[in-house]
């Protein structure tokens, strides 16, 4: 079943709170910019998660009273290293990268000054398949860091993490929906619970979110993990056995 998202909102039981929105723009960075300045000025939303089919950018806004941000970027890299660079810069300038799109040779990354602040980041590319994102990302989960951004880059799946130096993870989810109904339940069950959704990833079955659940007691937590991301192309031997694991720790002065 093909999921169609145009513009998805949802209220707050007051219905006087806009708590989320799901909308598809042209991919023109000034006009997202001056789309997403009146989201949050009419709104109160802030960008948490994107993904790019080369033409438009679905973006997925939250409330801001959830998170706290401060301000937001989204820059795009057509290079691979310059795109590592950037993740360490906005770290070492209090920015998180909390999601990121591939498409057409170019890679999007959205970045947000919250009050959580980061202090590193590690970047896991494995098949798609639930199994195979828990392998790479469970040493990663175990060590502090948490899975923020996802996105499909050449049939293979990518997972953004980054560690906090005053947020540890109780636990963290990525879904699966197939229809807007079932999206619209999972964002109002979660959002209640006090869970934070970041990364996004929109294909032709299903469409994934990344859920963080945060919490002072300890660094590591647990992962759960839904039905398969949406199939892509399939991998070549040489994709699958070429999996990336690059990380970065910010060091003390």
């Amino acid at each position: 079943m093909v999921l169609v998202l145009l513009v998805l909102a949802a209220l707050s039981a007051g219905a006087e709170e806009m708590l989320w929105s799901l909308d598809r723009y042209p991919l023109d960075t000034e006009e997202m910019g001056r789309a997403f300045r009146r989201k949050n000025d009419e709104q109160g939303l802030v960008p948490v998660g994107i993904e790019s089919d080369g033409k438009t950018m679905t973006v997925l806004s939250l409330h801001n009273s959830r998170l706290g941000a401060r301000s937001w970027k989204m820059s795009s890299y057509d290079d691979f290293e310059l795109f590592k660079k950037a993740l360490t810069e906005g770290i070492n300038q209090g920015l998180t990268p909390v999601d990121l799109s591939y498409q057409g040779n170019r890679l999007f990354v959205l970045f947000l000054a919250l009050e959580a602040v980061p202090e590193g980041w590690a970047w896991v590319v494995c098949p798609p398949s639930a199994a195979e994102i828990k392998k790479v990302t469970d040493p990663w989960v175990e060590q502090g860091y948490q899975p923020t951004g996802i996105t499909m880059i050449d049939g293979t799946f990518g997972t953004l993490l980054v560690r906090f130096k005053n947020r540890s993870l109780r636990g963290w989810t990525l879904t699966a929906d197939s229809d807007v109904d079932s999206l619209t339940g999972q964002m109002r069950q979660r959002l209640a619970r006090g869970e934070l959704p970041c990364g996004l990833l929109t294909g032709t079955k299903a469409t994934n979110i990344v859920f963080l659940s945060w919490a002072d007691e300890a660094r590591a937590g647990s992962t759960s993990i839904t039905p398969d991301p949406d199939e892509q192309e399939p991998m070549t031997l040489k994709q699958i056995e070429a999996t990336i694991f690059e990380s970065y720790v910010q060091q003390s002065p």
